[in-house]
């Protein structure tokens, strides 16, 4: 009976491998563990390039042309040694031209070189609801197709417009969906019936060393950390509270588009690497969630949401909704007023309840329970394949 640990995977990732630390390198990395081998594409573009994307273009581009565009990655990079990245050289999908440059020359030259790794008939995860995705599958001959969506695709920034249409055909033709939130779940489940919703998870004694008790004082120090952009945060909001309340909001990650001009209590610190992350985290009152509400974030479920509860600190967030079934263990401000008042009222709104329920709910959402829901729906597939 075949099994994963007889398997190869590919993953056609979305991110590239040294992005903040999330699903796609968690599961990379677990699945190292229990198959024969990983190759984990890094992304292949979803839309044209823009002028901030200039710097991680140009270290691709040295990267294949200095034959390091495929890389084996070993322990001190979070990865088993037969953990294998490949940083492609393709065409973003998005004109015609492009698509046909990219299936004549740069996805077959893609395809060999993960061939070259051994890799025959692999379990291909994918990422991407591109074209050049579904050209690199149809030369990979996967033995099982597993699309796992964590964005709304269709609704990101200049994506082609025939992405929903490319999407759909990736769902129906996959044999296992997957999604992390309840928005993709829903949309994904009009197309098929059988899609399963795999939520974000959380390395918990990672963050609870950010954890300093139940909440008592007033907050002096708010914390958002993740990629800072202007698809995902509010800046008109941002603006707001930073002029509104007598405290000091930190955005603690990479910045990858235009940030306006902030009052000096708006403090950007760059990214900080995932081992040093809680430590930097400790000093935080709180955490601030300034989500734009659109119809890309819509789909989006944060997993730093977990990650946050792990410390038993507040959290405070716009109406995301993803976060509406986690109410009751986040403070959801419908607009600036309403959330510079929790943030003035946040001594009555805590307890020591709401602490230990968020470090409950923590507790029950680790990566590693999320992975193993993953590989049994994987085995059984291949199962129900090889009966």
């Amino acid at each position: 009976m075949p099994r994963i640990k007889d398997r190869d995977i590919v993953m056609l990732s979305n991110i590239e491998w040294t992005m903040l630390w999330q699903r796609q390198q968690i599961f990379a990395s677990y699945f190292s563990r229990s198959s024969r081998r990983v190759v984990f594409v890094e992304s292949q573009g979803k839309r044209n390039p823009r002028l901030s994307d200039l710097p991680r273009i140009a270290d691709r581009l040295a990267r294949f042309l200095t034959k390091r565009s495929r890389r084996a990655l070993h322990d001190t990079e979070s990865a088993p040694a037969n953990l294998t990245v490949i940083t492609p050289l393709v065409l973003p999908s998005t004109l015609r031209i492009f698509r046909r440059i990219n299936r004549t020359l740069f996805i077959p030259a893609l395809v060999k070189t993960i061939q070259k790794q051994g890799v025959t008939h692999p379990i291909v995860i994918n990422y991407l609801p591109t074209q050049t995705s579904l050209d690199a599958m149809a030369l990979l001959q996967p033995c099982l197709k597993v699309y796992d969506c964590v964005e709304n695709f269709p609704a990101y920034p200049a994506v082609p417009e025939d992405t929903a249409a490319i999407e759909e055909d990736i769902i129906k033709s996959s044999h296992l969906v997957l999604t992390d939130s309840e928005f993709l779940y829903l949309k994904a489940k009009k197309i098929r019936e059988d899609v399963v919703r795999i939520l974000p998870g959380v390395d918990y004694d990672h963050f609870q060393q950010a954890d300093t008790g139940p909440f008592k004082g007033d907050i002096q120090s708010l914390c958002f950390y993740g990629g800072i952009n202007d698809r995902r945060i509010d800046f008109d909001l941002l603006q707001r509270l930073a002029d509104s309340g007598n405290f000091t909001i930190h955005m603690v990650g990479p910045v990858d588009s235009k940030i306006p001009s902030f009052p000096k209590n708006v403090v950007f610190h760059g990214p900080v690497p995932y081992p040093d992350l809680p430590l930097h985290l400790r000093d935080s009152d709180a955490f601030l969630f300034p989500y734009r509400i659109t119809d890309f974030t819509r789909g989006i479920i944060p997993a730093k949401m977990f990650e946050c509860f792990a410390t038993g600190k507040p959290v405070i967030a716009t109406p995301l909704p993803s976060f509406q079934p986690y109410k009751d263990l986040i403070h959801i401000g419908d607009n600036s007023d309403h959330m510079v008042e929790i943030i003035r009222n946040i001594k009555a709104l805590e307890s020591n309840a709401s602490y230990d329920q968020r470090k409950e709910a923590a507790r029950k959402s680790s990566w590693e329970s999320r992975y193993h829901d993953v590989l049994t729906l994987i085995e059984e597939k291949l199962k129900k394949k090889a009966a």
